[in-house]
């Protein structure tokens, strides 16, 4: 069993997570650089377990004794920031220490929105919520985008707004050094971004729906039914609408006679085949952080959402701050999203905290996913510290999730009717993201108790997901399936039949939802799960820990709170997640660790409160929830970036030349793999290329054009694990 443990700087490996008595044991490390108010300092940052069980974050600086001092410090750091930058954001400010005098930019404006604050959804009754968020619309009008840009056509070098074609939103204005340079400090702006046209990579899609719900069926009652679904894009062609027989005003259509191209009328498809039962939404828009977004969002009371074109930023970015904003909001929607497709050296582009990052994952035969070109983007840059030692990344692992966005092979057979004559697509987490928010809009019909709960949501489809490419998730491995692969049936199963339990309280399937404040720092929320007299044949316990951030929309930061997770007995848990950069915390137990109808706790330690003073809510909201997960040890054969091949003189793959190599490189991939063996594999088609196969005691890596390669790999688990085959 391997710890997720996220220590940025040092990884320590504990197996099982146990502080010695009278030694805490560190979990994670790392370092916070604050060059504005502590040039040239570097903060140490310790997180360590004691010999109670409790999570500690302990810091190292001559300037931070608590960290009280230490959130005091990255205060005046974003207020040095923005004194010195303005509204800028952060691309912006390095292309604006470049520009010379004659040098123009395309920026997007954003205006200022009322400090005005929200309701804790927990306290006050939904009623009061619908009316709130919709006065906060209206409080938001006295100032347009495009009012903005208008107002610096005028100016020194500024020029009209531009105008890029379709996909171009309000408030882009093309404008030289010096207007930036006065521009940045008006007081009615809140953020000044670089203008990037986006251009998502499309591919035609194929039957998908089925992967993503995976059997057995999605149960009864499951098929989002009374939940308002939505995808913004360019909008939908008129020659399509009829194919899902849905009509305006839900829909908006695009330009007659025009032709925005086949990838809006797509992603809707997926929207529409996956919770066939929902109010369809789509909106002609790209972006969810204008003001006409927005009031779409409310106006038609979106639940789930996705877009695909945005994608661009950290997690401070503007259109990333209005989204994880909207958590505290009427409707308080799922926004599911993708992450794009690109190499792993490529970071993570969708990086908001408050909703679900969606990779690419195949589903094959109906029983085994793999992962293909398109999931290979890296985790965000660490805010503390270096990179995790032997990666290009930090500790908040990204996608959180993949969801089926490449043809299943075999095809699926008719899961989407394909009116417009679609071909069957390679791949696209374009197509990914929709099919993962249909399957929220289906959790939520599933369960009433999911309404208004998209960190609920969230939790439920971490919590069913299984695992591509490894037993357990861990972040410290950069893994690329994040949580796993998307179970629709498995998640809409959960939310109709777990138990809601409250502090204290126990459960075989649990989940808990609430909100915490700066007055709960240092508490230990305590729950116990109740192991079942017969454990569930092949699956393992899993635990998933989400919360969201308490974004300034106006002051250009998107802090986030320190909460870790751990199950098991507070002196001796049987493993723990403690990351010090992201806001969802997994723990996989196998089986054999547990006793069959033992009270195993689980606790929810709440290390430190960041909610800055700008932030709209002084609080923030958490959901905690624990069950059983399918085993799944199915590994992609790849070892490193080249894939596993079997060199052969023959035209057939399974003649067992040069001493049985296939069999041989199965075995062998399987044990640095960390199992005991391979189970069984299978052949891909011959072809050429560079290719890794393992014969006579080493690897060997060469270029030949009769390679076959090794597919459907099923290695066995080191540990005593059943392996479900579904």
């Amino acid at each position: 069993m391997r710890s997720r443990l996220c220590a940025l700087g040092l990884v320590a490996l504990l197996s099982p997570i146990a502080a010695a008595v009278g030694n805490p044991e560190t979990v994670a490390r790392g370092a916070l650089r604050l060059p504005e108010s502590l040039p040239g300092e570097v903060i140490g940052l310790t997180k360590v377990v004691d010999e109670e069980g409790r999570v500690r974050l302990v810091v190292d600086s001559r300037r931070v004794r608590t960290l009280d001092d230490l959130d005091a410090l990255r205060d005046i750091e974003h207020r040095e920031q923005r004194a010195r930058h303005g509204s800028l954001g952060p691309a912006l400010r390095q292309t604006f220490a470049a520009m010379g005098p004659g040098d123009a930019v395309d920026v997007v404006i954003h205006p200022r929105v009322p400090d005005l604050p929200h309701l804790d959804k927990y306290e006050h009754p939904v009623s009061e919520l619908m009316s709130h968020s919709h006065g906060l619309l209206e409080a938001a009008r006295a100032l347009d985008a495009d009012e903005l840009a208008l107002r610096y056509s005028a100016g020194p070098g500024a020029r009209q707004p531009v105008r890029h074609g379709l996909l171009t939103p309000p408030g882009v204005l093309r404008v030289d050094r010096a207007t930036l340079a006065f521009m940045r400090f008006d007081p009615d702006i809140a953020a000044i971004e670089l203008y990037r046209e986006p251009q998502p990579t499309t591919y035609p899609i194929g039957d998908l729906v089925r992967s993503a719900q995976n059997p057995p069926p999605m149960p009864a009652g499951a098929r989002g039914a009374g939940v308002n679904a939505s995808t913004f894009e360019l909008g939908i062609h008129p020659d399509h609408a009829a194919c899902w027989g849905v009509a305006p005003p839900d829909v908006e259509l695009a330009t007659a006679g025009s032709d925005p191209g086949s990838h809006s009328n797509q992603v809707f498809a997926l929207l529409v085949n996956g919770a066939p039962d929902a109010t369809f939404h789509h909106h002609k828009e790209i972006t969810f952080s204008t003001q006409t977004a927005q009031d779409y969002l409310v106006n038609h009371g979106i639940q789930t959402s996705s877009i695909s074109y945005t994608r661009t930023g950290d997690a401070s970015t503007y259109l990333f701050r209005v989204m994880d904003d909207f958590a505290y909001r009427w409707p308080f929607p799922v926004f599911t999203n993708p992450t794009a497709n690109s190499g792993y050296a490529q970071e993570a582009h969708w990086q908001h905290y408050n909703g679900i990052s969606v990779g690419n994952v195949r589903h094959r035969d109906n029983r085994y996913y793999e992962l293909d070109g398109c999931t290979q983007t890296r985790n965000p840059d660490p805010i503390y510290g270096s990179p995790l030692p032997g990666t290009v990344a930090g500790d908040r692992e990204m996608p959180h999730l993949v969801s089926p966005g490449m043809t299943p092979y075999p095809n699926d057979g008719g899961a989407i009717e394909q009116c417009m004559g679609w071909t069957p697509m390679w791949c696209g987490t374009s197509y990914s993201a929709p099919l993962a928010n249909s399957m929220a809009a289906n959790v939520i019909s599933a369960d009433s108790r999911m309404v208004n709960r998209p960190e609920a949501v969230k939790a439920a489809l971490l919590l069913t997901a299984k695992n591509v490419e490894r037993s357990n998730w861990d972040a410290a491995e950069d893994g690329r399936d994040g949580a796993g692969a998307i179970s629709g049936s498995g998640a809409a199963a959960f939310a109709q039949s777990h138990t809601t339990v409250r502090e204290g309280a126990e459960a075989v399937h649990g989940l808990a939802t609430g909100s915490l404040n700066d007055a709960d720092e240092g508490r230990v929320l305590s729950f116990g799960i109740r192991i079942p007299s017969t454990v569930p044949a092949g699956s393992h316990l899993r635990a998933v820990l989400t919360w969201t951030s308490n974004p300034d929309v106006n002051g250009g930061q998107n802090s986030l709170s320190d909460l870790d997770l751990s199950v098991g007995p507070p002196k001796s848990p049987l493993d723990g997640s403690y990351s010090l950069d992201d806001n969802v915390e997994i723990v996989d137990v196998p089986a054999h660790l547990v006793t069959p109808g033992a009270l195993v706790p689980l606790r929810v330690h709440v290390v430190d409160t960041r909610i800055p003073a700008g932030a709209r809510a002084n609080f923030f909201y958490y959901a905690v929830g624990w069950t059983w997960v399918k085993d799944f040890f199915f590994h992609a054969p790849r070892r490193g970036s080249t894939e596993v091949g079997v060199a052969t003189t023959y035209y057939y793959c399974d003649d067992n030349v040069l001493g049985n190599t296939d069999e041989a490189t199965a075995r062998q991939y399987c044990r640095e793999a960390g199992y005991v063996d391979y189970v069984r594999y299978g052949f891909a088609p011959l072809r050429g290329g560079v290719h890794t196969w393992y014969a006579n005691g080493s690897w060997h890596t060469s270029g030949n054009n009769g390679v076959c390669y090794l597919t459907d790999l099923l290695c066995t688990p080191a540990l005593p694990t059943s392996i479900a085959v579904e």
